[in-house]
């Protein structure tokens, strides 16, 4: 009988950690859309304030934003490494479309300052999404805490963790998977 008691309890524990990290998995999604909408915000603030709400650069890092936060849900360490794989394997060199390329010529128009700031807004999105990326993995989330310690270490302060570990991670992560799920964003904000 207890035998039969601990399987069940057994059971039902396993049932609520997968309901958690299911829930979770939900949480971290709109998570993310909540910080890449304050992140908009502010770089609507910022365009306003400066007069740049008709520049061709302001319209299309908001487009990405905008597509970002519509492509959360298929943002993942795994379709990371997929795209990251196939490209390695398949000799696959990115193509930008017409959409990436304008934006990233749009964003070489503006005055140093301005595109510095600009160039931060998108540093921003892109931490954003290897947060997510990261927060969003079992595996990664597992890995984790040691990369912190490593860092903490390395590094000698805990203010320089977070923004070291994800630009760390924006930096080596794969350049053209990352440019490929950069533009998938954009094309989903432009399909809407």
């Amino acid at each position: 009988m207890a035998n039969a008691t601990e399987l069940i309890s057994f059971g039902l524990g396993c049932l609520g950690l997968l309901f958690l990290f299911f829930m979770y998995g939900k949480y971290r999604i709109d998570k993310t859309r909540d910080d890449l909408f304050a992140l908009r915000d502010e770089l609507f603030l910022f365009a306003y304030d400066h007069g740049l709400m008709e520049r061709a650069a302001y319209r299309n890092l908001r487009q990405l934003i905008n597509g970002l936060i519509r492509y959360t849900h298929r943002l993942s360490m795994a379709r990371l490494l997929w795209l990251a794989f196939v490209c390695r394997v398949f000799g696959i060199k990115h193509k930008p479309s017409k959409i990436f390329s304008e934006m990233n010529a749009s964003m070489a128009t503006l005055p140093a300052e301005q595109r510095a700031v600009f160039d931060q807004f998108h540093s921003r999105a892109n931490n954003i999404m290897a947060k997510h990326i990261v927060l969003r993995s079992p595996m990664l989330m597992a890995i984790a805490p040691s990369v912190a310690i490593y860092i903490i270490i390395t590094h000698e302060t805990i203010h320089r963790v977070k923004s070291s570990t994800l630009n760390a991670m924006t930096k080596r992560a794969p350049k053209e998977a990352m440019d490929i799920l950069e533009e998938e964003a954009l094309e989903c904000a432009l399909a809407a």
